[in-house]
């Protein structure tokens, strides 16, 4: 999945069903989740014949104590933020009151990320958007990868990705949040959470 992923940062390397596909199956093989749930239709095949419908996020996962909605998109210019800031905010904000009571967390992915859309996800954090903070995480694919590349060193170790490691990495990402000045240092902090939980991981894979 590590090297799908690298390869998706060449503008059209792929379609936005396959890119739907290839996360939920990124998403499959962290293998910590209760449920993961992409909202494409599927054919006789279980391969997508389109994307999620509008309404929803594209893939939701559900684990142990918190949830995971993910949202993924090819574009990378300024339509970025226009066709995915507040529709995300609002599709994270939904599926957490669908579900009350438990942490939700967005995960958004794109191949580069534009500053205005980490702008109006930063405003979700700081509670912009409906007077409630809503937290989504934007990764590029390259830094996505990181995580993946990291998952499968710790796998070839012997290791098994739990929900005590996934869990984790989206409590440091949550906690390199907290108490950041502006959406740049942010984005920033966010980077070097991901390097240091996959450090982390990969020195607790070479200890088994």
């Amino acid at each position: 999945m590590a090297r799908i992923f690298a390869g998706l940062t060449r503008p059209k390397a792929c379609t936005p069903i396959d890119l739907e596909f290839h996360t939920a199956c990124a998403l499959f093989s962290l293998n910590a989740a209760n449920v993961v749930k992409p909202n494409y239709p599927v054919g006789d095949d279980n391969r997508p014949t389109f994307t999620a419908p509008g309404g929803v996020a594209d893939i939701e996962c559900f684990y142990e104590g918190f949830n995971v909605a993910c949202e993924v998109t090819l574009m990378r210019d300024s339509k970025q933020w226009v066709h995915e800031g507040y529709p995300v905010l609002r599709h994270v904000q939904e599926f957490s009151h669908n579900h009350d009571g438990i942490t939700t967390y967005g995960l958004f992915l794109a191949p580069a990320l534009h500053p205005d859309t980490i702008d109006v996800f930063w405003g979700g954090v700081a509670g912009i958007y409906r007077g409630e903070a809503t937290y989504v995480f934007p990764l590029s694919f390259q830094t996505f990868t990181k995580i993946l590349e990291a998952c499968g060193r710790f796998r070839e170790e012997g290791g098994r990705v739990r929900l005590e490691e996934v869990n984790g990495l989206f409590g440091t990402l949550a906690a390199a949040t907290r108490g950041c000045p502006n959406s740049q240092e942010w984005q920033a902090r966010l980077g070097a959470a991901v390097d240091e939980w996959c450090e982390d991981l990969v020195l607790e894979g070479a200890r088994l």
